[in-house]
């Protein structure tokens, strides 16, 4: 499945990454198979779900993906509603910044983004260097916490870091661990969680 927010994060990976990224490389999950308990279970644990397009640098390597996430109320993306969109960038001189407003559609953003930048390097004499080609690596190899939901009780020893009746957040897993743990307990729904609250 192709998501328009695939090819709408690309200008934004070649800005902060310096990485020429193909479409047909990124790690895509759309919506369609979030189940109705699992959207109840994240509304149980004060979440909600985003559809997000992330990347981040570790150790010389891109990862990103397009995926839905369940967020908690820290995370900048959880008041969203509506049209607006938020781009939230993370650098070692500034930490973290968001730009939010409605959205206008990813090209006519995109654009928009690409002539401040454009406009801003060639007033102070500088101007952009091509990007140059680079591997993309799912994010998932990261170590995540996930919402894990079962229509029928989770069973005890289990990764799990809270519990609740049907569903339960886990301890940081790899992606190894977490597809293992899918294997195991094959009728559990499984989705990233982000900036969940103590």
């Amino acid at each position: 499945m192709r998501l328009p927010s695939t090819w709408r994060g690309i200008p934004r990976f070649r800005l902060a990454f310096h990485r020429a990224v193909n479409p047909a490389a990124l790690a895509v999950t759309g919506i369609t198979a979030l189940s109705p308990q699992l959207l109840n279970a994240a509304r149980q644990w004060g979440l909600k779900i985003r559809l997000l397009a992330r990347a981040q640098r570790r150790d010389q390597r891109l990862l990103a993906e397009v995926a839905p996430v369940a967020i908690g109320p820290q995370s900048v993306f959880y008041g969203l509603d509506g049209v607006d969109n938020a781009v939230a960038l993370t650098s070692e001189r500034l930490g973290q910044t968001v730009y939010q407003g409605p959205g206008a559609g990813g090209l006519a953003t995109a654009n928009s983004i690409l002539s401040d930048l454009y406009r801003l390097t060639s007033a102070r004499g500088t101007s952009f260097t091509p990007a140059v080609p680079g591997r993309v690596y799912p994010l998932a190899q990261a170590p995540r916490t996930y919402l894990a939901v079962s229509a029928a009780s989770l069973p005890l020893g289990g990764p799990w870091q809270k519990r609740q009746a049907g569903s339960a957040l886990t301890r940081p897993l790899t992606a190894s661990q977490q597809a293992a743990w899918a294997q195991r307990l094959p009728q559990v729904a499984w989705l990233p969680v982000s900036a969940i609250s103590g």
